[in-house]
């Protein structure tokens, strides 16, 4: 049996999107997800207690909080308003605030 194509399909239906899924095509956001690969980040990063990382698009904080625990300062930039409030709460949860500045 021969698969149906492409073009049996109804193109008349717009595809749903949810608001988190709009606001994440609107800012262009792409999330980590994978610890493993957060802990690759680290591992090769070399993180020293007290230094300086900027990141860009901190999001939801996957990276953020694992580098405020090795005792980096981090000045997270983050466009997404909704984000940048989760993610100063998230920090200030971890009672690690004192160690990260969201612009």
């Amino acid at each position: 049996m021969r698969a149906r194509s492409a073009r049996w399909l109804p193109v008349s239906v717009p595809p749903r999107r949810a608001e988190g899924d709009v606001r994440r095509r609107t800012h262009a956001q792409n999330f980590l997800v994978d610890p493993s690969v957060v802990a690759r980040i680290l591992r090769h990063a070399r993180v020293q207690p007290g230094e300086l990382i900027v990141e860009i698009g901190a999001g939801t904080g996957a990276l953020t909080l694992p580098l405020l625990r090795a005792g980096a300062k981090v000045l997270a930039v983050e466009s997404d308003p909704v984000w940048a409030r989760q993610l100063s709460q998230a920090v200030s949860d971890a009672c690690l605030g004192d160690l990260l500045t969201v612009r």
